[in-house]
């Protein structure tokens, strides 16, 4: 708003500027045809330059000549929140059949009691309760909990929920037969509100934080963890991931990921791109490059005797593994 103010009040000050010289040369003219000539193309030119600006007060400083809006993780609560930026990425990465295999398999396994520890928005932990689990989310952003706080009250269900850190899950004080670490979560441990992945940091909290999510578990419970699909490894270091087309929000959405992997720094960069319409709005994160191998020796040096690699129908930009 305060763009478009100035830009009026400059065209003011130019107006008025401009008929006290138009006023000025008819004076010295004598109202002859060349003086309103000129008065006339004075007003077409500056009309004209009024427009321009206008119309550009209208479109956001950080806009490219080209449509395209470009944020990071750190200004996106200027922008977009946290929550809107995920919940409009989640159609382009799951539906009904990951829900349906991931309830599946749960059952199977005799899993009754559910932390999702990375829960976001309260995928896809609001479908686990409707389905009978009984279930606890956490998340270490506020801003997430208190979306999904807004979404469970939607659906008129209750489920006990904080704001928690991996580092502290032991202050829950209760067990579960399954723990979800979910989204690829695990690799932007400590980057995704900075957006500036250490892989010192990393290397050094995400065994503490795997190894909290061990002391949660049940005897018999385990743990379901993502993370970079082999598939995106074997195509990288650099590729475009198109998601096609989806109704978001009532308005027709795709979606680009270009995907860049830094084996100097260790970091998985990604630059998701979100058209609608004529403009694309373009999202910066980092995350940890967390090889498989990797990720199995965390997980065995955080207790875990068992681990596996699983297919879940449904599942199809992340590699899941079971750890007990």
């Amino acid at each position: 708003m305060g763009k478009s103010v100035n830009v009026y009040m400059f065209g003011i000050v130019a107006l008025v500027i401009l008929i006290l010289s138009a006023d000025f040369v008819c004076y010295l003219t004598s109202g002859s045809s060349v003086s309103v000539l000129i008065v006339i193309l004075a007003y077409v030119g500056l009309g004209t330059y009024l427009f321009y600006l206008a119309c550009r007060s209208f479109l956001p400083a950080d806009f490219t000549e080209s449509g395209t809006k470009t944020f990071s993780v750190e200004n996106a609560r200027e922008e977009e929140s946290l929550p809107d930026l995920w919940e409009m990425t989640l159609p382009f990465l799951y539906d009904a059949q990951y829900v349906e295999s991931l309830i599946v398999f749960l059952r199977e396994r005799g899993v009754g009691s559910v932390l999702d520890c990375a829960c976001g928005t309260g995928f896809p932990s609001i479908q686990l309760k409707r389905a009978g689990f009984d279930v606890y989310c956490s998340d270490g952003s506020e801003e997430m909990i208190r979306r999904f706080r807004v979404n469970m009250k939607k659906t008129g269900l209750d489920i006990p929920n904080r704001v928690l850190r991996w580092h502290d899950l032991h202050k829950l004080e209760k067990r579960f037969d399954a723990v979800l670490c979910r989204g690829n979560s695990l690799i932007y441990l400590d980057s995704w509100l900075s957006n500036e992945p250490s892989a010192t940091n990393f290397l050094s909290n995400a065994p503490v934080a795997l190894r909290q999510m061990r002391g949660v578990l049940n005897a018999r419970g385990f743990l379901y963890v993502d993370s970079i699909s082999a598939d995106e490894y074997q195509r990288g270091p650099s590729l475009v991931e198109e998601f096609g087309e989806r109704i978001v929000n009532d308005l027709p959405m795709r979606l680009t990921w270009t995907v860049k992997h830094d084996w100097k720094q260790m970091n998985r960069i990604v630059r998701s791109a979100r058209r609608i319409g004529e403009i694309t709005f373009c999202h910066d994160y980092r995350g940890f490059l967390l090889k498989h191998e990797e990720l199995q020796n965390m997980l065995s040096a955080a207790g875990f005797s068992r681990v596996r690699k699983i297919k879940l129908d449904g599942e199809r930009a992340y590699d899941v593994y079971i750890a007990s």
